[in-house]
């Protein structure tokens, strides 16, 4: 068992190419299942940070697949958009009404910009935990940003920009999406709990 988590954690650092110096903490309390029964790294830039985990399609599945929450909420954002910034406070006190609700705060720019996610994270207090998505992902932050929404909602084209967020439950059913304006989101979350009380 030893020798296959290691030889895992090898072929890990070498697809990713992390370089050494680089602090990594695995986090193997995520139990993923088939190919993805491997790790994942978060980034601590800091002593204090908040951890930023690789993201890409398959992964998020995986997530959602092996949660037992009800719905999840991906909320795409970028540390210098500021109608970001003046949502995720509105987002956070929305979502902490529902506790059937996950939230996974995706930042699609590349990794060699972390560090202005980094300050970005250090300065806030809400956002616990961030993703990133991986070097999967290519080209600049709008690429990347609509490659990944379009593999999670293939009806959101016309949501571009920032903050995107997109409301779904485990089997990727989505139930809201919204671009800068997140005037529904509660409505919505009110709605599918009355249904699933009823």
């Amino acid at each position: 068992m030893r020798k296959r988590t290691l030889f895992t954690i090898i072929c890990f650092i070498s697809v990713f190419g992390l370089k050494a110096g680089t602090n990594i903490f695995f986090d193997t309390n995520l139990s993923l299942s088939g190919n993805l029964q491997t790790i994942q790294a978060v980034q601590y830039l800091d002593t204090d940070s908040v951890p930023i985990i690789n993201l890409n399609f398959h992964i998020f599945k995986e997530l959602l697949s092996n949660s037992s929450t009800e719905y999840h909420l991906v909320v795409l954002f970028a540390e210098w958009c500021k109608p970001c910034t003046e949502s995720i406070p509105i987002i956070d006190s929305i979502t902490s009404e529902f506790q059937n609700l996950i939230c996974y705060y995706v930042y699609p720019d590349t990794e060699k910009n972390v560090k202005f996610l980094n300050k970005y994270l250090h300065n806030q207090s809400i956002i616990t935990k961030a993703y990133i998505l991986d070097n999967t992902y290519k080209g600049n932050v709008k690429r990347r940003f609509i490659t990944f929404k379009e593999q999670i909602c293939t009806d959101c084209k016309n949501n571009i920009g920032f903050p995107t967020i997109i409301l779904m439950d485990k089997n990727m059913k989505v139930f809201f999406r919204a671009t800068g304006d997140i005037e529904g989101l509660r409505d919505s979350l009110i709605e599918l709990n009355a249904h699933n009380k009823s």
